[in-house]
């Protein structure tokens, strides 16, 4: 019987994973194309068999397609995957760029800014722009080597910049 729903509950379906001999076959329902299951079918939960309908070429290109007829759409989708494996979101990058008056968190400047995480534990720290954002990933985000990297600069300074 189970708990009867009330309004606003969320129903959480678990999905057991079939499992398929990797010497099947399965026939793309686009091209009608026979494939081996594990090589040439993305993964997919709701197939009975845990693949997708269409084998990888066909997904290949009906992906190419929507990214020619509406790029967009393609590059807001791209944009909100690459912060979401960040952890970023819309609306901390909005207030960001306010906090920040839309310069650049190093240089201050008024550049093209891109979010900028930490690699090791994947923690958003602030807005940089391209350059200052490859510096550090240069410098292998270590405050010991930029350190050194600013000694360095003043030992070759100039009186006049100094």
């Amino acid at each position: 019987m189970g708990i009867p729903l009330t309004k606003g509950m969320a129903i959480r379906y678990s999905f057991h994973m079939p499992k398929y001999n990797d010497a099947e076959t399965k026939v793309c329902s686009k091209c009608h194309t026979q494939y081996p299951n594990t090589l040439e079918y993305f993964y997919s939960r709701p197939d009975r068999r845990g693949l997708m309908t269409h084998c990888k070429p066909c997904m290949r290109a009906t992906s190419k397609a929507w990214r020619r007829s509406d790029p967009v759409r393609a590059r807001e989708s791209d944009r909100r995957d690459r912060l979401k494996r960040i952890a970023w979101n819309p609306k901390r990058e909005i207030r960001l760029r306010e906090e920040q008056d839309g310069k650049c968190a190093i240089c201050q400047r008024v550049k093209l800014l891109a979010c900028d995480h930490d690699h090791g534990r994947f923690i958003p720290r602030g807005m940089l722009c391209y350059g200052c954002n490859s510096a550090l990933g240069k410098f292998q985000e270590s405050p010991e080597i930029m350190l050194r990297a600013i000694g360095y600069l003043k030992k070759y300074a100039t009186k006049e910049e100094e």
